[in-house]
C-alpha cells in the first residue's frame, strides 16, 4: 500500500533560508496541470514571488519525516560542493579563476536539483542571477581582475551548509536526540552568517568605489553596485526570515545573542574594509595586514586593475 500523501499546510510566504528556495506547499510550484494555458513571463515572475517556504517542527508520519530529511540532505550536499572547492581555494590548491569555474558548474547542478525537487523561487533566482552576472562580467578583460571578489561571495555557502545541517538535527526527525549538536550548529551558523552579511556586499562596493573614483570606469562599477544591492537585499530578507521568532528563555541569553550577531556583522564589514584598503591604500595600513589576507585569500589586484585601465 502506498504511504499516505502529506497534507498541505497553508502558511504566509517568507524568504527562504539555508540556501533552499521558498515553497508554500508540498506540491512543486514549477509543475503545471496537463492542458493548462501557457503563462506569460509576468505571471511566472508573480508566481515565483509568491512562493514561501514552510519549515515544520513536527511531522505527521514517517514518510513526512523522510521527505523533509531528504530535502535538507540535498541542500546540505549542494552547499558542501561549494565549500569543498572554497577550501581548496583557501589553501592555494585552486586559483580564483578555477574556483569560479567550479562554482559555475555547481550552479548548473544546483539549479537542476532545485527545479526537479520544486525548491526554486524568486529569491533563489536573484541569488543565482547575481552569480551568473558576476561570472559573465569577469570574462571581460577589465573585470578579470575582480574574479577573487566574485569567489569571496561564495563563502555564503558555508552558513547555508550549517543551516541545512542544523535542520537535520531537529529531534522530530529522529536522527539526533541530544541538544548539543543543534546548539553548536546554531551558534556556528549565526556567527558565519552575520560575518558574511557584513563582508560580501561591502567588499563589492569598496572595489566599485575605487574603480569609479580612481580609474574612471563606468559600466563595471554599475554592474558591481547592482549585484551588491541584490545581495544585500537578499541577506536582509533571509536574516529576517531566520531570526528567532521568540526571545531566549533568559534575558541575558537574548542580550548575548543580539550583541554577538551584531559584533559578527561589524567584524565582516571591517574585514571588507581592510581587504579593499590592502589593495588600494596599503601604505596606510600596519605591517600585520599581510597576515590577514595572504596569498589566495586576497590576491593583490591593484596592478591588475591599473594594467587593464591602461590597455
Amino acid at each position: 500500500m502506498a504511504p499516505p500523501r502529506l497534507r498541505v499546510e497553508t502558511a504566509p510566504a517568507q524568504a527562504a533560508d539555508d540556501g533552499s528556495a521558498p515553497s508554500s506547499s508540498g506540491r512543486s510550484p514549477n509543475r503545471r496541470p496537463v492542458g493548462a494555458a501557457r503563462r506569460s513571463p509576468r505571471e511566472v515572475v508573480a508566481a515565483l514571488r509568491r512562493l514561501g517556504e514552510v519549515h515544520r517542527d513536527r511531522f505527521e508520519d514517517a514518510a513526512a519525516r523522510r521527505s523533509a530529511a531528504r530535502g535538507y540532505a540535498v541542500v546540505l550536499f549542494c552547499n558542501l560542493l561549494s565549500c569543498g572547492s572554497l577550501a581548496l581555494y583557501a589553501v592555494g590548491r585552486l586559483d580564483a579563476a578555477a574556483e569560479l569555474r567550479c562554482e559555475a558548474a555547481f550552479l548548473v547542478f544546483k539549479c537542476g536539483v532545485e527545479v526537479a525537487t520544486g525548491k526554486f523561487s524568486f529569491a533563489l533566482l536573484l541569488h543565482h542571477a547575481a552569480m551568473v552576472v558576476g561570472f559573465c562580467a569577469n570574462q571581460h578583460a577589465s573585470m578579470r581582475c575582480w574574479v577573487f571578489v566574485t569567489v569571496h561571495q561564495q563563502f555564503v555557502h558555508v552558513p547555508f551548509a550549517l543551516r541545512a545541517a542544523w535542520r537535520l538535527t531537529n529531534p522530530e526527525l529522529g536522527y539526533f536526540r541530544g541538544g548539543a549538536p543543534r546548539a553548536v550548529l546554531d551558534a556556528l551558523f549565526w556567527a558565519s552568517w552575520m560575518v558574511s552579511c557584513g563582508y560580501r556586499s561591502l567588499l563589492v562596493l569598496g572595489y566599485c568605489w575605487y574603480c569609479y573614483v580612481e580609474l574612471g570606469w563606468r559600466w563595471q562599477p554599475a554592474v558591481g553596485v547592482a549585484c551588491a544591492a541584490t545581495l544585500a537585499s537578499l541577506d536582509a530578507n533571509w536574516t529576517r526570515a531566520m531570526w528567532p521568532a521568540r526571545p531566549a528563555p533568559d534575558a541575558w541569553r537574548e542580550a548575548r545573542f543580539q550583541r554577538a550577531t551584531r559584533a559578527a556583522f561589524f567584524a565582516g564589514a571591517a574585514a571588507a574594509a581592510l581587504a579593499v584598503a590592502t589593495d588600494v591604500a596599503p601604505a596606510l595600513l600596519p605591517a600585520w595586514r599581510g597576515a590577514v589576507y595572504p596569498g589566495p585569500w586576497h590576491a593583490p589586484a591593484t596592478l591588475c586593475l591599473h594594467g587593464a585601465a591602461a590597455s
